[in-house]
């Protein structure tokens, strides 16, 4: 099975997103980006993957989305006060 027919099962709304976006689980190079490390995937609406990329606070998370033409949104942007409350108890960064 293909990853869009893995997508197409979660609907066109969801993609996979990558929770722990650090230098050390991505190649980066001239020729592009790279997923090397799957641990933190998941698949979720693509407001996830927003925040991960432009809320996290992370300078490498922030390029990674940049050189993917991702763009910061209003509705990630409105999840960062939750996450706070979800960090404090107990659980990590989305």
């Amino acid at each position: 099975m293909s990853a869009d027919e893995v997508l197409e099962l979660f609907g066109k709304h969801r993609q996979i997103c990558h929770s722990d976006i650090t230098l050390d689980n991505f190649l980066v190079n001239s020729e592009g980006v790279w997923i090397v490390d799957f641990q933190h995937i998941s698949v979720l609406p693509k407001v996830f993957q927003i925040y991960a990329y432009f809320n996290s606070g992370m300078a490498f998370a922030t390029q990674v989305g940049k050189w993917l033409d991702q763009e910061p949104s209003s509705e990630a942007n409105a999840m960062v006060p939750i996450t706070g409350v979800v960090q404090e108890s107990g659980g990590s960064s989305l």
